[in-house]
């Protein structure tokens, strides 16, 4: 997850996509925080609450996420499983 805040303050989340689902992998995507969906045999797994247009971007979504990729070498990423902290992100910042 990087959070990206625009010329006005305002937090937006973007995840990097597997390409599972979006068939854009590597693709660095808006998304509203991390919710649990029961799965059919049961398990819970988590879900990214996606933006609700990320197959088809807005042009400023599309440039950030292009300035995203660039700069993944000079991002300090940690890694974690932990969703309350995902979400806790989104509600704070």
């Amino acid at each position: 997850m990087v959070v990206v805040l625009d010329s006005a303050g305002r937090a937006h989340l973007f995840y990097k996509s597997t390409g599972i689902n979006s068939r854009k992998p590597g693709k660095w995507i808006p998304f509203d925080g991390i919710r649990m969906t029961k799965q059919k045999d049961g398990t819970r797994e988590p879900w990214y609450v996606k933006y609700n247009e990320h197959l088809k971007l807005p042009e400023y979504y599309e440039r950030i996420s292009v300035a995203i990729k660039s700069n993944e070498r000079n991002i300090s990423f940690i890694e974690t499983n932990d969703i309350d902290l995902v979400n806790a992100v989104k509600t704070y910042i």
